[in-house]
């Protein structure tokens, strides 16, 4: 019997702050949440992964925090982005009735 190569499935984060502080949001402890600087990082230090920007209103986190969702918000840059030298994508959170101004 042939033993087989292991393959994990990128690793998933989410943008779910609009500040440029590279920071963990705080609010559900999650890991992979924070604002979009956090995120790049996290994929590049990781080997990639995809990056939702946004998310849907609802209960998250070991917690089950609740969250009012994150859309149509913009971020200003405090300085240039990580390169992007991994496996990185990004999408689009399918968000209905989210605010533009959480975190």
């Amino acid at each position: 019997m042939e033993t087989l190569e292991t393959h994990y499935a990128p690793a998933g984060f989410v943008v779910s702050m609009i500040g440029d502080a590279g920071m963990q949001d705080p609010r559900f402890g999650l890991d992979n949440w924070g604002d979009l600087r956090y995120c790049i990082t996290q994929a590049v230090n990781g080997g990639g992964g995809t990056i939702t920007l946004g998310y849907a209103a609802g209960n998250y986190g070991p917690n089950n925090v609740w969250g009012p969702g994150l859309s149509g918000a913009t971020t200003t840059l405090e300085s240039a982005l990580p390169a992007l030298a991994k496996d990185i994508r990004f999408c689009l959170a399918t968000v209905t009735g989210a605010s533009g101004n959480a975190g």
